[in-house]
């Protein structure tokens, strides 16, 4: 029975990990400039299901319990919902947040669909700070960063600062791997509570 057991549990990883490869290569190719309905066309899918494979985490985490944490994904829908709304700090708390569930997590698959690709948020900015933060928690942690997190030097300096008169102390606090990439933003503000 043990045998059974342990094929099965074998089987299961493979079709987690098969599923994560799926969303990530769709959400790629949504980063890409791919639209959802041309990849609805190519890979004939609905475009609805599209859309859920590049924005859905599973709802389980690694042991079969309902999923309380963010990923990635749910992450950057948060932020492009928050941005939306017209609320760029609260995009930036929904970032941090995930990344701080991030750092809790201990088990392997439940860090690689923390890891599944996102969509774009469709802000640069933000974008490059999802890529950026990743990148740094998992070097933090010593763990291989995720392909996607590889952020790209923002055109212009973005300061986000509350208000216009703490951006100089903002500069002044910003790590400088997040400074060299134009993003200031300030080290206090990355530690979530």
């Amino acid at each position: 029975m043990g045998s059974l057991r342990t094929q099965v549990d074998a089987l299961e990883r493979q079709r987690a990990d098969a599923s994560r490869r799926l969303r990530s290569a769709i959400a790629a190719a949504l980063r890409q400039g791919r639209t959802q309905r041309d990849l609805a066309a190519e890979l004939d899918r609905s475009q609805p299901e599209i859309h859920r494979l590049a924005t859905t985490s599973a709802p389980k985490d690694a042991a079969g319990r309902p999923r309380t944490w963010m990923t990635a994904r749910s992450a950057a829908d948060a932020a492009r919902r928050e941005l939306a709304d017209g609320d760029p700090m609260m995009a930036f708390r929904m970032l941090t947040q995930a990344l701080d569930h991030l750092s809790a997590l201990e088990d392997a698959d439940d860090v690689a669909e923390w890891a599944v690709t996102p969509a774009p948020i469709r802000d640069e900015r933000f974008d490059t700070l999802l890529l950026a933060l990743t990148r740094r928690a998992f070097d933090a942690r010593g763990l291989r960063h995720p392909d996607w997190a590889t952020p790209h030097r923002l055109p212009t300096p973005w300061v986000l600062a509350a208000t216009p008169a703490r951006a100089e102390r903002v500069r002044a606090s910003t790590p400088p791997d997040l400074a060299a990439l134009n993003l200031f933003v300030s080290a206090k503000d990355l530690v979530t509570a």
